[in-house]
């Protein structure tokens, strides 16, 4: 069951972003949220506008090694994690279009707990660096 892509632009015509929807409980009802892929470019140039800084590098270098992570092993903060979740869901949550300062106060608010907060930002993440796995035998 392969569909034809004879040029570049057939295929890029044919293919449809990556779409992953995450259900949040309001108590007496639940919204979804769908978030889609933005491309690999514009995910990178978001990536590159919301670096760490210098003291968050500092300071998450500090954890891991105070877990136990070997210094071979320790990871650079590929974001900053107080500006780039809420410019994630901004840039691509289609069901919702709050700007970032609206998906932070979402964030910042005592209504979500950590986990909703997780799965939010984690469904958008999900949307730009995972793939749909497509059974051959379907």
């Amino acid at each position: 069951m392969t569909a034809p892509a004879a040029t570049p632009d057939d295929f890029l015509a044919a293919k449809k972003p990556h779409t992953v929807i995450v259900p949040v409980d309001l108590g007496d009802d639940t919204v979804e949220f769908t978030f889609v892929a933005i491309g690999r470019v514009p995910y990178r140039d978001l990536l590159a506008d919301h670096p760490a800084t210098p003291e968050q590098q500092r300071e998450a270098r500090e954890e891991q090694k105070k877990a136990g992570t070997p210094p071979h092993k320790v990871e650079r903060l590929a974001f900053n994690p107080d500006t780039f979740p809420a410019a994630l869901l901004a840039e691509t949550c289609t069901s919702h279009t709050w700007d970032a300062d609206g998906w932070q106060r979402v964030l910042d608010s005592d209504r979500l707990n950590e986990a909703e907060a997780q799965s939010l930002i984690g469904g958008a993440l999900a949307a730009q660096t995972r793939r749909k796995v497509i059974d051959p035998e379907a």
